[in-house]
């Protein structure tokens, strides 16, 4: 991050995205193919894959429930399976763009089979469905991190999202307790 990058505030960032010695190989060689300006990179290492685009908020600055007009729809479960299938070198899933994946009724039967397949998962949310259900069925499905995304102190986060930032607080707050309890790896961060 340092020397190659010249931003070293990106280092944790480069830890998530190559924690071992094959992920910075794979990682080195895609760059190297990108500076040759090849048609294509050494190795399909990571999938960032749609799973929705169904959102409970309506987030002032977001176009999912403001302006994006493509019909909102789920990714079928078995089409999922079909793009891990056909990318047996992928190590990182990422199975969120625009939408709350945690509305999508099989995000963590996905996480699962990533996870079975030796897949890091990393997933973001905007919090509001982590009740003690979701949160224990996540602790169990081996993902690697979860991001909660909030906007600021209580005042702001509801003028930006419309929802009580308190109950996400709670929530991930829980979420930390059950994981140390359950001794899981979990990580969890907040991205504001």
């Amino acid at each position: 991050a340092r020397h190659y990058l010249k931003k070293p505030d990106q280092a944790e960032l480069l830890r998530i995205k190559f924690p071992d010695a094959p992920a910075v190989l794979w990682g080195a060689l895609n760059e190297l193919a990108y500076r040759r300006r090849a048609s294509r990179g050494a190795r399909l290492t990571t999938l960032n894959i749609e799973i929705t685009n169904r959102c409970n908020l309506r987030c002032s600055y977001c176009p999912v429930n403001r302006s994006l007009t493509r019909p909102k729809t789920d990714l079928p479960f078995e089409l999922f399976e079909e793009v891990l299938a056909r990318s047996p070198t992928v190590r990182t899933l990422l199975p969120f763009q625009w939408g709350e994946p945690l509305l999508h009724p099989r995000a963590i039967d996905m996480v699962e089979l990533a996870t079975r397949r030796g897949i890091r998962t990393y997933l973001t949310t905007n919090g509001t469905r982590l009740d003690r259900e979701l949160r224990g069925r996540l602790l169990r499905s081996g993902l690697t991190r979860l991001t909660v995304s909030i906007d600021g102190d209580d005042a702001t986060h509801f003028a930006t999202r419309g929802t009580e930032l308190a109950p996400i607080r709670e929530n991930v707050l829980a979420l930390k307790r059950e994981r140390d309890a359950l001794g899981a790896a979990l990580r969890i961060d907040v991205s504001m």
